[in-house]
């Protein structure tokens, strides 16, 4: 093949800490309109991981995407995350909550509590549980509104299999399911 028909990829990783890495990819070549590069960056303690996802069009502009996560376990099986996505304009999505065991008859797991701020679509206040066997509930209520979306999915108590998308009006109290599935086994 010719030179400028040639697409060169890099792929470095370099151990700047015992429990730190960085890996660089990056494209270039005659073709291409940009030359762009990805560097991921990911850390971890005993208890607490983290993640650093850059994505720039060319190895000397600032990043057009920067994609953020921090896990961190404080006690027990008590954590704190966020999750941030950015672009060259600012902040797209700003994700923060709370990790806490969740145990009563119907759910033996965790519970997620977060507020997710997006500058597009607004502010939600989110909730979810991850049960045992292999069950997820998730509800999102945007800041200001009286609705809630509800999710269920997945096996709970190994006798019920369902997966549902339901609203449900916070002033009539009333759930009104948009679409469900369930069977009994």
């Amino acid at each position: 093949p010719r030179s400028e028909d040639k697409i060169t990829g890099t792929l470095e990783s370099t151990m700047i800490a015992r429990n730190s890495v960085t890996v660089e990819a990056k494209l270039s070549g005659k073709v291409l309109k940009v030359n762009p590069k990805v560097i991921v960056a990911a850390s971890y303690a005993p208890h607490t991981v983290g993640f650093d996802i850059l994505f720039e069009k060319n190895p000397s502009s600032r990043p057009s995407l920067v994609i953020s996560g921090k896990y961190d376990r404080s006690s027990g099986r008590n954590a704190a995350l966020a999750f941030t996505m950015k672009t060259e304009e600012g902040p797209v999505v700003e994700i923060s909550g709370s990790v806490i065991p969740e145990h009563h008859p119907e759910c033996n797991g965790l519970k997620i509590s977060a507020v997710a701020r997006s500058s597009i679509i607004g502010s939600y206040d989110i909730s979810s549980e991850l049960c045992a066997p292999a069950f997820m509930r998730m509800s999102m209520k945007k800041h200001g509104s009286d609705k809630t979306y509800m999710t269920r999915v997945g096996l709970q108590a190994i006798k019920n299999i369902e997966l549902s998308v339901s609203k449900k009006d916070e002033r009539s109290q009333e759930e009104r399911h948009v679409s469900m599935m369930r069977m009994k086994l």
